[in-house]
């Protein structure tokens, strides 16, 4: 049972990314402003009206953006492929190779979204996030 929840973990954020790819760059691009305009009104809040550069933490919010769900991604696969196999090694392989196929397949997807293209260093991005994910996952494995 714990193994097909953890699987279906994984595949249900897969679907999440997917839809995300999904947005053409217009709705992709209102989604990232409303992101950032929070933020700013957050950061105005406690800090008092700042000058910011928009544009800048636009791009720095759609980084973190990818970086954080190969974050949870990396995650969920390690923890699915723990109830599939025993070697630590192989987990660690077969997660990497499963999270990076996953990230150059939505970059990939993304060529056919109206607006949208692939880039090279999202898929940077994600597979640092895959890796932190990893990491966290057998940081608190370790401390269990």
């Amino acid at each position: 049972m714990k193994k097909n929840i953890s699987w279906l973990l994984v595949f249900i954020l897969m679907a999440a990314i997917f839809l995300l790819s999904s947005q053409n760059s217009t709705d992709s691009a209102v989604l990232s402003r409303e992101l950032a305009q929070i933020f700013v009104d957050l950061l105005n809040k406690i800090t008092g009206p700042i000058d910011v550069d928009f544009v800048l933490l636009k791009f720095t919010i759609r980084k973190l953006a990818h970086f954080c769900i190969y974050i949870a991604l990396g995650f969920f696969v390690s923890n699915a492929l723990k109830h599939t196999t025993s070697s630590r090694m192989k987990r660690v392989i077969i997660t990497l190779i499963i999270c990076i196929l996953f990230a150059v397949s939505d970059e990939l997807h993304q060529l056919l979204v109206p607006g949208r293209g692939a880039l090279l260093t999202d898929v940077l991005t994600d597979m640092m996030g895959s890796l932190a994910g990893m990491l966290i996952f057998y940081k608190i494995k370790k401390l269990n």
